[in-house]
């Protein structure tokens, strides 16, 4: 960002936007910690967290000539989202559910950035941060579910080529069976990691 553009928020809410700041960042510490332990796990779907934030950065960056040349327009509709949010926040908290917690984080930054910004700083930047929606780990009650649900198509499919190839198999779960052998498909084999 340019330091024109940084000036000119500073000027306009300085007080207001630190403290929100401060307060939002520090009511999300033990989301943020979350996140990080799913994306830095050694069998994790979510390796590509850290990627999608700064692949996010970069599409506001991308963006820092057309974002100079906006107006500074605050919007009080910001409150709805930002309390929304933090309202999410604080339910997920108290039964440490932090996966809601992240999706709360998107309505708190909407909301910050009406705020402070406005509705055309939003219409711009609105696609980086719902593209932030991809950072955020799924419960793993969810993942085990559609791998499991992944798993049980992936058998019937596999069945239904190995029969139509003249090899008579049945499936019983996620076991293929034929007549000299058999087949476990284990959760690497559901194809989950492909999505």
């Amino acid at each position: 960002m340019d330091k024109k553009f940084i000036k000119n928020i500073l000027e306009q809410n300085h007080a207001q936007l630190i403290i929100l700041s401060i307060l939002t960042i520090t009511a999300y510490i033990p989301t943020f910690f979350w996140m990080i332990d799913r994306w830095t796990l050694a069998d994790t779907y979510y390796s590509h967290g850290l990627l999608i934030l700064l692949i996010s950065i970069f599409i506001v960056w991308q963006e820092r000539k057309k974002l100079n040349k906006l107006k500074i327009k605050p919007s009080n509709f910001g409150w709805i989202f930002f309390i929304s949010g933090i309202s999410i926040h604080i339910v997920s908290a108290l039964w440490q559910v932090y996966f809601s917690s992240g999706f709360s984080l998107i309505l708190v930054l909407l909301g910050l950035l009406l705020l402070f910004l406005g509705k055309d700083y939003l219409t711009r930047l609105l696609f980086p941060i719902c593209f932030l929606i991809f950072m955020i780990p799924l419960p793993l009650v969810s993942l085990a579910d559609v791998s499991f649900r992944l798993k049980i198509l992936a058998s019937k499919a596999s069945v239904a080529i190995v029969n139509s190839l003249g090899v008579t198999a049945a499936r019983e779960g996620s076991v293929i069976q034929t007549k000299h052998s058999y087949l476990i498909l284990e959760d690497s084999c559901s194809g989950i990691n492909s999505l």
